[in-house]
Formats: C-alpha cells, sequence, structure tokens
C-alpha cells in the first residue's frame, strides 16, 4: 500500500521550486478593495534591508510595496521608482498597505509580540 508521499513522488528539485515560489494573496483593503500582494523572495527582503540601512524605515517601509502589490497574474502594479510618490499618499491607506504586506511575508506582529504602552 502506498503512502501519501509516495503516490505523489519524490520531491525533485522541480518541484521543490515549485514549492517554494513566492505565493500571491489576495486581501480586502477598506477604500481600495481587493488587492494581490506577492511574497517576496530572501533576495527581495535582503534588497529592501539594504535599502533601509541607507535611506531610513520611512522610505523602506513604502519601498516594500512596489514588489509587493501585483494584479492577478503577478505583474507588479508599481515600478522602484514610483517610492517617492508613494511618499506623497494618504497615510491612512498607505500604513494598511504596508501593514498587510509585512503580514503577507511573515513580518507582521504576531498575538504573542507584546504590544506598545500608550
Amino acid at each position: 500500500m502506498k503512502t501519501k508521499d509516495q503516490a505523489q513522488g519524490s520531491l525533485t528539485r522541480e518541484r521543490l521550486f515549485i514549492a517554494l515560489a513566492p505565493r500571491i494573496e489576495k486581501h480586502h483593503i477598506e477604500g481600495l478593495g481587493e488587492v494581490h500582494f506577492r511574497q517576496l523572495s530572501l533576495q527581495e527582503i535582503d534588497s529592501l534591508s539594504k535599502r533601509k540601512q541607507l535611506k531610513g524605515d520611512e522610505d523602506a517601509a513604502v519601498a516594500v510595496l512596489c514588489p509587493c502589490l501585483v494584479d492577478a497574474e503577478g505583474r507588479r502594479l508599481l515600478l522602484d521608482e514610483d517610492v517617492e510618490a508613494l511618499k506623497a499618499c494618504g497615510f491612512r491607506a498607505l500604513e494598511a498597505l504596508i501593514a498587510k504586506a509585512a503580514e503577507v511575508n511573515g513580518q507582521g506582529a504576531s498575538q504573542s509580540d507584546p504590544k506598545p504602552l500608550a
């Protein structure tokens, strides 16, 4: 009798890379509707980390949206050059997008994280 793993076959290099490919998640953002977020690769997260060191937190927080916001087929909506234009946008909508992008990429606060004191 074959196990579930045997029925699917052994893990191959090709299947591994398909399984590890960044996923696209669809979320509803108030005021914007349905928005698609792509999980970032390790290379992209490293580039954003370096950008944060060079240009600061504000720039990096907005810059994460450029590779993360995509259409339903996974095509980027924003160019890297759009960071400055994004910084001029309304804060509430921007904050919602940044928070969801962080959550999609495993960087949001978890329930076990301490909450800041008011």
